[in-house]
């Protein structure tokens, strides 16, 4: 489908990568290679875009197991490190220009970067194809004919309704039409394209675009929680602990191959199989006596739920909720590196263990504005 949400973007890396193989005979030549050949596909890489409720949940949709959405505005996207897959999606990244086109996309982790107050999402990601453009080969009237150098079916990736400009080689120019529908080669479109030739380009071109009514600002350092307890009940209703900037978390759901799974038939992933979920965890916090101590030697549990919140236009206040039923020390609770000068720290690193009684190690709630989609 042609994506619809807006998500303003600070950087991006992804990219398709063709993966040519290197052919090197015994052929009497001095060259490195005699030729390349086309090798399987793979794509993915990271962006960064606002950490503001409505698309952190569909981010993490693509991380997480989600469970039943529940309320009415605002509304609750639970998730889980569960057993379901969780849901693909199609990515468009625009230029200005043209747009590349990325589909059966997931994620594999998400974190936080923090521009001063302003929280970001970074975001990695692996796609089962991608449509940067096609080749015309042939045109009747409103019907291209696409060739099959990258790909034996060009279209993949098109839907009718897509936006799409034709670029013509002799000039560079770029003239704009609708797609009517789409076969396996061909692509119809909602006028004549008679004055262009084999040779052009098909790409798709950028939406208006148009952020949602109750688009809400992001998450902040400044309204971030870190919320202790001896269990996640307990942490949920604790009143914050104070923790100095530097603080980090990261959620993951790990790839078997973040390439995805090359099999045969096709140049392209055909699965992106999962295998275990973790976090990271590190806390800084001021040194203000052996508090620590104790759950560092004793390897004791703590509980911690993060809450972040932000405020949209009419006044509701959402929240990313992260709660951590079972943490361990694994660093930092000796106490803190001394240095001339400077002040004393917790450095604290923690592993996230299954807590039995809560029957989970780690969930995620978000809660937004908008219903599941």
């Amino acid at each position: 489908m042609t994506p619809d949400t807006f998500v303003p973007l600070y950087d991006e890396n992804l990219s398709s990568n063709l993966n040519l193989d290197d052919d090197t005979a015994i052929v009497g030549l001095k060259f490195a290679r005699l030729q390349s050949i086309q090798g399987q596909r793979d794509h993915g890489g990271d962006l960064t875009v606002m950490a503001e409720p409505n698309t952190t949940a569909q981010l993490f949709d693509m991380l997480l197991t989600r469970g039943t959405v529940t309320g009415a505005n605002p509304y609750t996207w639970p998730f889980t490190l569960g057993f379901t897959d969780p849901n693909s999606y199609t990515l468009d990244i625009s230029n200005g220009v043209t747009v590349t086109r990325f589909w059966g996309v997931q994620a594999s982790k998400i974190s936080p970067v923090f521009a001063k107050n302003e929280m970001q999402h970074k975001v990695s990601i692996s796609a089962l194809g991608s449509f940067q453009g096609r080749e015309i080969a042939s045109i009747s009237t409103t019907t291209l004919t696409l060739k099959t150098d990258y790909d034996p079916t060009p279209t993949n990736g098109l839907v009718t309704g897509d936006l799409v400009n034709i670029w013509k080689a002799s000039d560079g120019s770029l003239t704009s039409f609708t797609v009517s529908s789409v076969t396996a080669t061909t692509v119809v479109l909602n006028s004549t394209a008679a004055a262009f030739a084999a040779g052009d380009m098909l790409v798709l071109r950028p939406a208006t675009q148009s952020l949602p009514a109750l688009y809400a600002t992001p998450f902040t350092w400044g309204r971030t929680q870190f919320c202790f307890g001896a269990t996640a009940a307990a942490a949920l209703s604790a009143t914050h602990t104070p923790v100095e900037q530097g603080s980090t978390w990261e959620v993951m759901h790990n790839f078997k191959d973040s390439k995805g799974e090359l099999r045969s038939g096709g140049l392209d992933p055909v699965a992106l199989l999962r295998t275990r979920g973790d976090i990271s965890l590190k806390i800084s916090k001021i040194f203000n006596g052996p508090d620590e101590v104790k759950n560092f030697t004793g390897i004791k549990k703590t509980a911690l739920v993060i809450r972040c919140y932000a405020a949209a236009s009419n006044g509701t206040t959402y929240e990313l909720r992260i709660t951590f039923n079972n943490l361990k020390l694994k660093k930092g609770g000796d106490g803190p590196d001394l240095k001339v000068g400077t002040w004393e720290y917790y450095q604290l690193e923690y592993n996230a263990d299954y807590d039995s009684s809560d029957a989970q190690a780690w969930d995620v709630k978000v809660i937004d504005a908008i219903a599941a989609t």
